[in-house]
């Protein structure tokens, strides 16, 4: 169910493939996870572009298997257009399987002691929870800590496109890498 971004070969794509909207719609879900924007196991290619784009193929999946065809398969016609002119990315993709790569490179790391809950005088006396500060009490509702773990430079794994609604992500990591840089975090 390619589309190439082109709305107009949607309908008529799913409706000539067997079992038509069923299918369709099977390609149309790992369509939204893939390019348009929703991140799902087990194939994560891409989020946030479109965060709708999954949500708009499994409504459209699960009217189809609420109503049956005919009827059903409108659904599935109009989830494949939506899916086509939603802007595309892969940059949660990547940044995921960087995450993993990471994760896979430094094993199993302790968290930062600023986060670690305390629920025990020991624990309060090793410092866990000292210095935190929490986000929603801070100006911004940003405070700049840091929360990779322990022995572990903090690396940025997702790097959002200037498309869709990742253009309003990519703005907002980048005053957050400004505070950081300023010392506000």
């Amino acid at each position: 169910m390619r589309d190439g971004g082109n709305a107009g070969p949607s309908p008529p794509g799913i409706a000539s493939q067997p079992r038509g909207a069923r299918v369709g719609q099977r390609s149309g879900s790992r369509l939204g996870q893939r390019d348009e924007g929703v991140a799902s196991e087990p194939d994560i290619r891409g989020p946030s572009a479109d965060p709708q784009a999954l949500v708009q193929a499994v409504a459209a999946w699960q009217a189809y298997e609420r109503l049956g065809s005919p009827e059903g398969e409108l659904a599935i016609a109009q989830s494949a257009v939506y899916l086509a002119n939603a802007p595309k990315s892969n940059a949660l993709y990547k940044g995921f399987n960087a995450a993993w790569a990471a994760a896979k490179r430094t094993g199993s790391l302790m968290p930062p002691s600023h986060i670690l809950n305390a629920p025990t005088r020991l624990m309060k006396d090793l410092g866990y929870g000292a210095g935190y500060r929490y986000d929603h009490d801070v100006e911004g509702g940003f405070s700049g800590q840091n929360y990779f773990p322990d022995g572990m430079a903090p690396e940025a794994f997702y790097e959002p496109t200037d498309r869709g609604a990742e253009a309003d992500a990519a703005a907002r990591n980048e005053a957050r890498r400004a505070k950081r840089k300023d010392g506000a975090g």
